[in-house]
């Protein structure tokens, strides 16, 4: 039996994958932290307190209380061994929400057949997984916020 040929869009949708486009906040300051190659601490708390109303919906909704902020980029310590990590198949326990800010990457989603679509996601773009969902990828962009529903869960 042939299957129909679904968009990416349609494709996450059947996954239960929330995909939307939020525009990135013109808080004053916050381009200018994002076009930078490495955040300190400091920066970063900046940055998630920028983004953090323009999500405060989604955070009530699914009942999100922490966010955090990853950055990918050449500069970042670490970047080769997080990379290989992400590009493994895995599941998490909780729902993992990707709003991104700057740059571009790829996420691939995992249908029950195993069949795989890579997407790619850019600045603006908004990905809410659900709990137990297979994915990997995530490489690429820049800077891009991690909602989570407990205060222990980092990206």
């Amino acid at each position: 039996m042939n299957r129909p040929i679904l968009s990416d869009l349609e494709f996450v949708a059947d996954l239960g994958v929330q995909w939307l486009r939020r525009p990135v906040p013109t808080t004053l300051g916050l381009a200018a932290l994002l076009a930078q190659d490495a955040l300190n601490a400091e920066e970063q708390a900046a940055v998630v307190q920028a983004v953090g109303a323009s999500v405060a919906d989604a955070c009530a909704t699914h009942g999100y209380h922490s966010m955090d902020l990853v950055v990918l980029h050449p500069a970042t310590p670490g970047l080769e061994a997080a990379l290989q990590r992400f590009d493994q198949p895995h599941t998490h326990a909780d729902d993992e929400v990707r709003y991104i800010l700057e740059g571009e990457g790829i996420f691939g989603f995992l249908d029950a057949q195993g069949e795989e679509r890579v997407v790619c996601v850019r600045a603006g773009d908004y990905l809410r997984v659900p709990a137990g969902e297979s994915q990997r990828g995530c490489t690429g962009h820049r800077h891009a916020p991690h909602l989570a529903p407990s205060v222990a869960s980092l990206a």
